[in-house]
Formats: structure tokens, C-alpha cells, sequence
């Protein structure tokens, strides 16, 4: 019993090995996709298109309530006017920027700056767009992604609240 024992624990590892490897296997059992740590893939929540933009780091450093900057695209295709609503420093080096684009009804951008990168989320709701912030560093640039909306988790819920005045009579 003594002898089985450590052959058991061998074959137990050995087994652990072979089984414990960095690719995904598919339901069959057959690999289906190799993972790479460094692989850049995009998700298919977002579209391919990439809307490159420059950023002036001292002046997004130096953002106060009520500043307003802008947000414009290299191609001039896009961009948008933000009024800061919030600027806060959340942890040493890391500040947060909530800004209204345009007017509180066009639509809402949330960003993150970190280390020279601007990250976040933008949103327009007129256009009923959401765009994710990114940094590329091949590009030393940030740009705007759009999130493709049939690919959105939506919660599905009742009808909206209604504020009450209508069932006052």
C-alpha cells in the first residue's frame, strides 16, 4: 500500500499537467482557440472602427467644475463639446471626470485618467450611441470606440415609473 501511494501522486500530477495547459477546448473536447496574454482582440460588443483623438494632458490635469473642453476626432468626423460636472482625484494619480456633453439632454461622458491615458465611457442619448474610451499605446493616442447596441445587455423591466400626477385627479 505504502508502494502505491507515491505512484498515485505521481500519476495524479502528471495527469494535472496535461490537463492545466493555456488553450480553451471547446464542449467536444477539441481546441478550438489558442490564448495569448498579449492577443489584442475586439469583443463583439464593439465595433471595429477606431475614432482617434488628441488630448492636452496638462489641461485635463488642471479641470475644474464648470470648465468646458472639447473632444474632437483626427479625422474631424466627430466631436463634442463637455462641460465638466465633477472632477475628482479618487485615489493619488488617479483622477475621475464626469462632464455633460453639450446640454444634461445630449448625453453624459465618464472618464478616467490615469497615467497620462484617458479611459471611460461616453454616452449620447439623442443618438442613442455609447462610445468606450480607450488608449492605444502603439498610437500614444486615445480614441472612442462605438458599443454596437444589438450586442448591449439590456434588463428587461416593467413599464417606467410614472411620477404620480396622472393617478391624482
Amino acid at each position: 500500500m505504502k508502494k502505491i501511494t507515491p505512484v498515485f501522486i505521481t500519476l495524479v500530477l502528471v495527469l494535472s499537467l496535461f490537463c492545466c495547459t493555456k488553450k480553451e477546448q471547446g464542449k467536444e473536447g477539441n481546441v478550438t482557440e489558442e490564448v495569448h496574454p498579449t492577443q489584442s482582440v475586439v469583443p463583439d460588443t464593439l465595433s471595429a472602427e477606431k475614432y482617434y483623438f488628441e488630448t492636452n494632458l496638462e489641461f485635463l490635469s488642471s479641470l475644474k467644475r464648470g470648465d468646458t473642453f472639447e473632444i474632437t476626432t483626427t479625422n474631424r468626423e466627430m466631436a463634442l463639446t463637455l462641460d465638466v460636472r465633477r472632477v475628482q482625484e479618487t485615489i493619488p494619480g488617479i483622477t475621475t471626470i464626469s462632464a455633460n456633453i453639450g446640454n444634461k439632454e445630449t448625453g453624459l461622458a465618464t472618464l478616467l485618467l490615469r497615467d497620462g491615458r484617458l479611459t471611460g465611457m461616453v454616452e449620447l442619448y439623442k443618438e442613442n450611441k455609447k462610445y468606450r474610451v480607450q488608449y492605444d499605446t502603439t498610437q500614444n493616442a486615445s480614441y472612442l470606440q462605438k458599443i454596437l447596441p444589438e450586442e448591449m445587455d439590456v434588463l428587461e423591466g416593467a413599464k417606467p415609473l410614472s411620477s404620480g400626477e396622472n393617478n391624482r385627479q
